[in-house]
């Protein structure tokens, strides 16, 4: 399959939020739904994100085109980035409960960012566009930021995702280290997390 790796800025128009709703959806929708929010809030929920994303973050933000349409990105974030704009629509669109939720979640499943490092947020792959390459190709393009900014790139993949691991450790992401949290074993099923990094340096040896 053809696939092309664009930032969002390069796309106009709003359609390309309800392309990138759909995938944040797809990421976060079992991080959402296990407590705290039924399936319509979720996608309530992603679409703000997208929103926000798409208007304050579009070159930090990178999809997958192939010509049955878009079926993958990736969020990059940076030390400093700012969410006030997300701050500002929680605010005018929310509950004063129902955003005390999200913004719970969001700041439990957040990582502080270092200067010396590129932080993948999140990596979203469509179902139907599953086993054709299109991950590969998105770390792929990571990996080839990442050189270009010379970082390292960082992750949190969740332990019980054997999947998601097997996939990094073949990208040949390293663990660097394993977090525990009730709160998310509470709110989300996930209890362990790693902490991977992946460095041209480190691929380079193993190679």
């Amino acid at each position: 399959m053809n696939i092309t790796i664009k930032a969002a800025s390069d796309y106009t128009g709003h359609d390309i939020e309800e392309k990138v709703t759909a995938l944040i959806y797809e990421s976060f929708k079992s991080k959402f739904t296990t407590c705290l929010f039924s399936d319509q809030e979720a996608h309530r929920i992603a679409s703000t994100l997208s929103q926000f994303l798409c208007l304050t973050k579009a070159d930090q933000i990178f999809l997958a085109d192939t010509p049955r349409g878009i079926g993958g990105c990736f969020y990059l974030a940076k030390k400093n980035d700012t969410y006030y704009y997300l701050k500002h629509l929680l605010k005018h669109n929310y509950s004063i409960v129902d955003r005390i939720k999200v913004t719970f979640l969001l700041s439990l499943l957040s990582h502080p960012v270092k200067e010396t490092e590129l932080y993948i947020d999140f990596i979203s792959v469509l179902p139907k566009f599953r086993s054709k390459g299109i991950g590969q190709q998105l770390i792929a393009h990571c990996k080839a930021l990442a050189r270009k900014h010379q970082r390292p790139l960082t992750l949190y993949v969740a332990q019980n995702n054997q999947r998601a691991l097997a996939f990094y450790q073949r990208e040949h992401f390293i663990k660097k280290k394993q977090r525990t949290s009730l709160l998310t074993q509470q709110l989300i099923k996930n209890k362990h997390w790693y902490y991977m990094e992946w460095s041209d340096r480190d691929e380079n040896c193993n190679d």
